[in-house]
């Protein structure tokens, strides 16, 4: 648990990516929601039984998060996925989450029901930059994340859609971070072998 909340911490702090805390693009609550919602996962990870409050917190936490940039859903959805999964959270815990949820991404949902869901209609099928989330579901989309975009993330310069050609660096730390995430899987399922 430290090495996971120190790692978030050194994600949410890294220099490569501290720059976009400050420039004008909505990436700083982003940034500080990581370490965040890590440390409130661990909180109730850490107990037997989780208090009605705790998961109504994590809640709204989720929604403000989601708020703030819809970016960060990936993160999230992995953090409930883990929660259910080691059976943490009881339905009813899950049901007042999910309340959570609702009440910190209330202002979205009251602006999109009052404005003809204007927002949410961008994000999914307008959004310039991809052609709308609903474009990035097809085969040929994850393709170009994982073998274009994702070197490109890793690369001297994290601005991907600025610079057409990748750095060798790019695709070096791709695969570093590749081998790692395939280390850590198997290493779970080995530790789970292990435990039962």
């Amino acid at each position: 648990y430290r090495f996971a909340t120190l790692a978030s911490f050194v994600f949410a702090l890294s220099p490569s990516l501290l720059k976009w805390h400050f420039q004008p693009r909505g990436y700083a609550f982003y940034f500080i929601d990581i370490p965040l919602l890590v440390f409130l996962f661990l909180i109730l990870e850490s107990r037997k039984t989780i208090p009605i409050a705790n998961a109504i917190l994590f809640g709204i936490v989720s929604g403000l998060s989601v708020w703030c940039l819809e970016l960060i859903l990936p993160i999230l959805a992995t953090l409930w996925v883990l929660l259910i999964f080691r059976r943490k959270m009881s339905i009813l815990n899950f049901v007042f989450a999910i309340v959570g949820f609702v009440v910190g991404y209330a202002p979205v949902i009251w602006w999109n029901f009052s404005h003809s869901f204007a927002n949410w209609h961008f994000l999914f099928f307008e959004k310039p930059e991809s052609g709308g989330l609903a474009a990035r579901f097809g085969l040929s989309a994850w393709r170009d994340i994982f073998v274009r975009e994702m070197p490109k993330f890793f690369s001297a310069d994290t601005v991907l859609w600025y610079y057409p050609e990748t750095n060798w660096i790019g695709y070096v730390m791709y695969a570093v971070a590749v081998a790692a995430v395939i280390a850590a899987v198997i290493n779970a399922l080995r530790w789970r072998t292990i435990r039962h």
